[in-house]
């Protein structure tokens, strides 16, 4: 997700490489926003 958030690659060549599907991203997205606020938020 930090790939694809950076931009550097098109988003299919992050999901190709990472062997992760728009289904997989959708099932874990919030997960990982809710991981990432929380780090953000201990470094504050």
């Amino acid at each position: 997700m930090y790939a694809l958030e950076i931009g550097r690659q098109s988003r299919d060549e992050i999901l190709s490489a990472n062997d992760v599907t728009e289904a997989d991203l959708m099932k874990f997205q919030t997960d990982w926003l809710r991981m990432r606020r929380r780090r953000y938020s201990n470094v504050a």
